[in-house]
C-alpha cells in the first residue's frame, strides 16, 4: 500500500487535518462504508483516547531519561 503524506505550509488543527483527509478519501472514490469507518476512527473521542495514551507513554519515556 502506498504511504500517504500531507505537507502543509500553514499550521492547521487536528480537526482541520482530519477533514482534509476525509475529503481526499472522498475524491479517491472510497466506499461509503470505508469513509464512515474513517470518520468514526478520527472522531473526537478516539483522538482524545489517543492523546491520553500518548501523554502516558511520554511520561514513561521521560521517567527513563531522568
Amino acid at each position: 500500500m502506498k504511504k500517504l503524506s500531507m505537507i502543509s505550509q500553514v499550521s492547521i488543527t487536528f480537526e482541520q487535518g482530519c477533514d482534509r483527509y476525509i475529503l481526499n478519501c472522498q475524491q479517491r472514490n472510497l466506499r461509503q462504508g470505508t469513509l464512515l469507518l474513517l470518520v468514526q476512527s478520527l472522531s473526537f473521542q478516539n483522538s482524545l483516547s489517543f492523546f491520553t495514551f500518548l501523554t502516558f507513554l511520554l511520561k514513561i519515556i521521560n521517567s527513563f531519561c531522568v
